[in-house]
């Protein structure tokens, strides 16, 4: 039996279907706005439903709806100009501007199946927002709430149409805001296919699955650079690169990384290549924040490999060790916090010669040009730090320590019991080995086993309520499974000419050593540590810079007497600071100044300047009675100003010895970072950095960095226009290092901001 209804604005088609009798009369005694109080409430939520036309097949427990048509449940609607409804399996089947909604996600379409209990559905030509895609397909299935399956598809993350790029799939499988998987992918930008891949899979935020970079150099002539990303599981990604260089020749290597959260953040050879010195930062883009990740992952790491067969290998240039044709690198990092007290820390790296990392990877060689090889287990306790670590040169070409192993103990300073005094130690132990690269032939290679402990008490008191004197003791006891003597050989070496003439001597004075015994090396210190602190607060006009001043000037002395050993460092083997330890007779004199204020609640050092110089009392080796003056000071006047200036002044030569500066402006639209670095007959660089943004879509940089030290010196230039339209951000600019230059293009998806397409020229 079927029964029409016309001009319903609202109905629940539990109660009408589940009736006994239903006509039209029903909806003249029930006003329309009042029909959801007709609805028999079950334990399960009805659909509800509104449309111009309703007739009812209550045999079959179907509706057919036309006319505006709206069917909901929850937060789940369905719009159409017609449907077929089935209340008893919450079933629709609806045609004409189909239009279907659920949260943030609006699927528009020519015909739709869905099931509101399952949350299951076909969708026929339709469009949607899944996050962050806005979609096209020529059909779509819904697996569950959250997995789609579409057909003959396009994504894009432009909202504007034309999309300036897009990407076509013959069948793709996406979880909004999470996943999604694709087979036959073309990548489209302009109109114009640019990138094939047969098979896409990665977590929303990974880097996008292709990089390209074609460009031109002097060392490289022209170059193509080609990587593609994808993951191998949810914890498991990996790249693949394939790179042709006319000059060298073809390489490629393949990267894996995994990680506790499924999200890498970047090789290991990239992640660290941006890190400096203490405070010291530069690099291209500085952008005056930290590049620390917002989360930390319990375990990651990787494995990065790269070989090439090269056709111009040195570059034509001499080099100390000979670089065969066919060369490559294999890289292995991990990392892991075992649980809250326990951690690992691996990184092994094997290359066929010193110069690949220097000339293909620049930006890694100038955070590590001689990659090391450990393993560490760490175990933090409460009061004290427990390792064993294993270290191993892999490469003969560069001069390094074994450790294998050694286990350190660190106490941190700790009350001794009830008494007033406190305790700090550090006790190692290992087979330690120094190895000389090869090129060294006039050094020889050795090794030994070195136990060191050094325990400290001190006794902190403070006097007249102000004075604070903490004296303290130490002993230092390092045990040597070999000792040494030092001798030199001196070796003439005459050349002759044809006639057997002498016309040059040469003499070469070469420095030995025997080995000796094993000994044991006993220090003994005694010093003294004094300071007070003195304040003075002024009391200002509440403010966003100045709110109230205090300053804190604190003068110290620290005294340190330790006699001559029984082992001097010439008697000793030279691992590391342990082993150059020596007699000592000393003040350090020293003055600590704070001027502090309050910002946002919060304590700021506007200015913190810490002065100290060392008198020696016994005269040193040099015959000078005091150190070089030393002198770090940092400051931030404002929120968005930071200075930094430290060094050391020679008063015997009248010269600065070192002297490093730094100024760096951090603001929304305004990025500014000028360093300059000096070390007396070593370096003397300037280095700066500025960014500008005069609107949100686009940023200007400028970056420089010049060595005047040396008679080549070094230099590196570049300026770069980066320019954000709807989904696609473009970067174009100019770099010149040394004497090599290179223009580069990149451009990438506003919603991958990781991923980059590159061409060089």
């Amino acid at each position: 039996m079927t029964f029409r209804m016309r001009k319903c604005l609202s109905l629940g088609l539990g109660a009408v279907l589940g009736a006994g009798c239903f006509h039209p009369a029903f909806a003249q005694q029930v006003p329309t706005n009042r029909l959801d109080e007709a609805v028999t409430h079950t334990s399960e939520q009805p659909l509800d439903v509104k449309a111009d036309n309703l007739e009812l097949e209550r045999d079959k427990n179907l509706a057919i709806l036309s006319g505006n048509v709206t069917v909901r449940r929850g937060l789940e609607s369905i719009r159409a100009d017609t449907a077929i409804v089935n209340d008893k399996i919450l079933d629709v089947i609806a045609e004409g501007n189909v239009t279907f909604e659920r949260g943030s996600e609006l699927w528009t379409g020519r015909k739709a199946h869905y099931n509101f209990k399952t949350h299951k559905g076909d969708f026929w030509d339709c469009a949607a927002f899944m996050d962050p895609f806005y979609v096209k397909a020529k059909s779509s299935h819904q697996l569950d709430k959250e997995t789609h399956v579409l057909r003959n598809a396009r994504l894009t993350t432009c909202e504007d149409e034309p999309a300036r790029a897009y990407m076509r799939a013959r069948k793709v499988v996406i979880v909004p805001g999470h996943h999604i998987r694709a087979w036959n992918v073309v990548l489209f930008v302009n109109n114009a296919p640019v990138m094939y891949m047969p098979y896409w899979s990665q977590n929303i935020g990974d880097p996008n699955f292709l990089s390209v970079v074609p460009g031109y150099n002097r060392r490289m002539s022209g170059f193509l650079l080609m990587a593609l990303n994808y993951r191998l599981s949810p914890h498991l990604e990996a790249a693949t690169h394939v790179d042709y260089r006319m000059r060298r020749g073809l390489g490629g290597g393949q990267d894996l990384l995994w990680s506790s959260s499924g999200n890498s953040k970047g090789p290991s050879s990239e992640m660290f290549a941006d890190q400096s010195r203490e405070e010291w930062y530069f690099g291209k883009g500085f952008s005056g924040t930290s590049a620390k990740a917002e989360t930390e992952d319990e375990w990651f790491g990787d494995i990065v490999t790269y070989f090439m067969n090269d056709r111009w290998p040195d570059e034509g240039r001499t080099q100390t060790y000979d670089i065969d044709a066919d060369r490559g690198r294999a890289r292995f990092y991990h990392n892991q916090t075992l649980d809250d007290n326990n951690y690992l820390l691996s990184q092994a790296n094997i290359l066929s010669d010193p110069e690949i990392i220097h000339q293909f990877f620049r930006d890694e060689y100038k955070a590590q040009p001689e990659p090391e090889n450990y393993l560490i287990l760490g175990h933090r306790g409460r009061d004290y730090a427990l390792s064993l670590q294993f270290q191993k040169r892999l490469n003969d070409f560069f001069t390094a320590v074994d450790r294998f192993p050694e286990l350190t103990l660190d106490l941190s300073r700790q009350q001794i019991g009830a008494s007033p005094f406190f305790y700090e130690g550090r006790h190692a132990a290992g087979f330690l080995a120094k190895n000389w690269e090869t090129a060294e032939t006039n050094e020889t290679d050795y090794s030994a086993f070195r136990f060191d402990t050094e325990n400290i008490v001190f006794y902190p008191t403070k006097h007249f309520g102000f004075l604070s004197v903490i004296p303290r003791a130490a002993y230092r006891g390092t045990y040597y499974s070999r000792t040494k003597s030092d001798y030199s050989v001196t070796n003439i070496v005459s050349e002759t000419d044809s006639n057997g003439v002498v016309t040059a001597v040469t003499t070469n004075v070469l420095d030995r050593f025997r080995e000796l015994d094993a000994d044991y090396r006993s220090m003994v210190e005694l010093g003294l540590e004094t300071s007070f602190k003195s304040f003075k607060v002024w009391e200002t006009y509440p403010g966003d810079v100045i709110n109230d001043l205090r300053h804190i000037a604190e003068p110290y002395v620290d005294y340190t007497y330790i006699p001559e050993p029984n082992l001097r460092p010439a008697d000793v083997f030279q691992f590391d600071d342990i082993d150059a330890r020596d007699q000592e007779h000393s003040l350090k004199l020293g003055f600590r100044n704070k001027l502090q204020t309050k910002r946002a609640k919060l304590v700021t050092d506007i200015v913190n300047a810490d002065l100290w110089v060392k008198y020696y009392i016994v005269e040193q080796e040099d015959g000078r009675d005091f150190g070089n003056p030393t002198f770090i000071i940092r400051s931030d006047p404002l929120a968005w100003l930071s200075l930094r200036i430290d060094g050391q002044y020679d008063p015997y030569d009248a010269l600065l010895d070192e002297f490093n500066t730094r100024a760096a402006v951090t603001q929304p639209r305004v990025e500014y970072a000028l360093e300059h670095r000096y070390a007396n007959e070593d370096s003397n660089q300037l280095e700066g950095s500025i960014s500008v943004a005069p609107t949100v879509r686009t940023r200007f940089r400028v970056f420089g960095r010049n060595e005047f030290e040396g008679d080549d010196g070094t230099y590196e230039y570049g300026f770069s226009v980066e320019r954000s339209v709807d989904c696609l951000t473009s970067l174009v600019g100019v770099e010149w290092q040394d004497e090599d230059f290179e223009v580069f293009l990149q451009f990438w998806f506003t919603q991958f901001p990781k991923g980059r397409v590159g061409v060089g020229l």
